[in-house]
């Protein structure tokens, strides 16, 4: 694969304590490394014409000289080297495709690197849901419902059981819905409300860009420590953190976030998410090869997608080979 044809979409693994930006200039730290280090070292030449012997004085300049000795040399421009016009490559365009997660979580993150940024706004619109695997903790509540905040409330938690968990959480996701389907302004009994469902578009419609929670269940519960399974539109971590404080008030007492983790956006899973420790340019191609048929189908644009276009139409940068 050549530099030129190196844009798509692909899913790094965001660890806790740094935020996306961070994250994306970490990357493209490691990628020009990678790139200018795989660029091979062309020079162009000119050619300087010299006078053999001592230097003419200015009486011997102005006298021609058939018998003059000149030396005719090709030499390398050493103004193009690296040392001294600086590195080949120095800009790379990666950017966040669906953000969300701040420097407190982690997980899966799908970026775009080169010309996919056009395809950002398709991947949007397809409304594809984000999974999270939430740990949260009852007995008490912060200032800004994360578990490392300033203690603001103390509340008892034993009397909550396994079943009265579940019947809040589902609650949840009905609650959720509901907002929405008032907040869009169509009627949910209406023949437009039915014509909209039978033609599949009625999440579309009632959606918008409003926070949405799919599903919610229960992965461990063992007071004061709970874990959740969370799927969700439109949303971000403050708004799961105000969820779980939410939750924490209708089971009658309080609760806050302690770890929020992206296990899966859209088609990208954690299986499809690259670590820190594999950010090479060898590994990211490879990611952006192998995730083009997998986000095609999300992808609703006339223009032709990623490796339909032909040598002609990819311009810009030099081609280098990617090993």
């Amino acid at each position: 694969m050549s530099f030129n044809k190196l844009y798509g979409l692909f899913a790094a693994h965001k660890p806790a304590g740094i935020t996306c930006s961070q994250l994306i200039g970490t990357l493209k730290t490691s990628l020009l490394k990678d790139l200018n280090a795989s660029q091979k070292l062309y020079l162009p030449t000119f050619v300087e014409v010299k006078q053999l012997g001592k230097e003419a004085s200015n009486d011997d300049k102005e006298r021609s000289n058939e018998n003059q000795l000149w030396k005719v040399e090709e030499k390398k421009d050493l103004r193009f080297h690296p040392l001294v016009a600086g590195p080949y490559f120095n800009r790379l365009n990666i950017q966040v495709v669906s953000g969300g997660l701040d420097k407190k979580s982690s997980g899966v993150l799908v970026l775009s690197i080169g010309r996919a940024s056009r395809y950002i706004p398709a991947y949007q619109d397809a409304l594809l849901p984000r999974q999270y695997h939430v740990n949260m903790q009852l007995g008490y509540a912060t200032n800004d419902y994360d578990v490392e905040g300033k203690v603001i409330v103390k509340s008892t938690y034993r009397h909550i059981s396994r079943e009265k968990f579940d019947r809040v959480v589902t609650g949840l996701t009905k609650t959720s819905r509901r907002y929405n389907s008032n907040y869009s302004g169509l009627d949910m009994q209406s023949q437009e409300a039915y014509d909209i469902a039978v033609e599949g578009k009625l999440e579309s419609v009632t959606l918008f860009n409003q926070p949405t929670i799919i599903t919610a269940k229960c992965l461990h519960f063992n007071p004061p420590y709970v874990s959740l399974e969370m799927e969700c539109l439109n949303e971000d971590s403050d708004f799961i953190r105000d969820t779980i404080n939410s939750l924490g008030i209708k089971l009658k007492s309080s609760a806050v976030t302690s770890r929020i983790n992206r296990t899966k956006d859209g088609p990208f899973t954690m299986e499809h998410s690259i670590l820190r420790k594999h950010w090479t340019l060898t590994n990211i191609a490879q990611c952006v090869k192998d995730s083009k048929e997998m986000v095609k189908p999300f992808i609703k644009r006339k223009d032709m997608f990623l490796d339909e276009l032909t040598d002609e139409q990819v311009k810009g940068q030099p081609d280098v080979q990617i090993q």
